[in-house]
């Protein structure tokens, strides 16, 4: 029997009608591996990690959070200082250099290897690509495919 998602988002609306940050959104962001949620700027990446740890409410819809230890990144070094249950990322290397986003990565990936979940919100398919298990591609406030990154992605390199 397969294992209950981290988080699971069903029929979620977020904002205004005329204006949705979300629009009737379904996912489940699996608990373990490296889930990456990509999208072009304001498909509603930030506003699902938002949602992942209790920043936003939806207006429609359930999230269900498997576990309430969550944590964003502020502070990289105190988050890791909890032993958090899930580490989520926001465009973490959005301002660093090559050098500085392959030390986080590889840290990202160390931390998968070692049984914490990453959710890592970026707007770069090469990152997409590098760091991927698990993707959810959102536009326009709907996931517009999800699932194992091989799968979603193809055949190209992960």
């Amino acid at each position: 029997m397969p294992e209950a998602p981290l988080f699971e988002f069903e029929s979620i609306s977020l904002g205004p009608e005329d204006a949705r940050r979300l629009d009737g959104l379904n996912a489940e962001l699996p608990d373990g591996g490296l889930t990456v949620i990509a999208g072009p700027s304001g498909s509603g990446k930030s506003t699902l990690l938002r949602l992942c740890n209790r920043l936003e409410v939806p207006s429609h819809g359930v999230v269900r959070h498997r576990d309430t230890d969550v944590t964003q990144r502020a502070c990289l070094a105190r988050s890791l200082a909890t032993n958090p249950r899930v580490l989520l990322m926001d465009e973490p290397t959005s301002s660093l250099d090559g050098k500085a986003t392959d030390v986080l990565e590889r840290l990202a990936r160390q931390l998968v290897d070692d049984g914490t979940p990453v959710v890592w919100v970026t707007h770069s398919e090469e990152q997409m690509r590098r760091l991927a298990d698990h993707v959810v591609l959102i536009d326009h406030g709907r996931v517009d495919r999800a699932g194992a990154a091989q799968k979603v992605l193809g055949d190209g390199e992960r």
